[in-house]
């Protein structure tokens, strides 16, 4: 698996989420306050798209070598299309 997360793609609902979950804001993600919790509500967010009942537990389980932020989004369909 490969994710690879464009935080301006977020909707509002999804930012929201992702704040109270991490108790930071979006612009203190985007000024590099990457905390374990963020990434994990961040993935979170990204994986309830296709999986509503994806939860923060799942995504604690995903390995940090899975995913990139702020990527080319394309580069994660790429990867998994080989």
């Amino acid at each position: 698996m490969s994710l690879s997360i464009d935080v301006n793609d977020l909707d509002l609902g999804e930012v929201e989420f992702f704040e109270e979950q991490s108790g930071v804001s979006l612009s203190d993600l985007q000024d590099g306050a990457m905390t374990a919790k963020a990434v994990i509500a961040l993935v979170c967010v990204v994986k309830r798209r296709d999986d509503p009942e994806y939860t923060m537990d799942d995504a604690r389980k995903v390995k940090l070598s899975e995913f990139s932020v702020g990527a080319d989004p394309t580069t994660a369909e790429d990867e998994s299309a080989s």
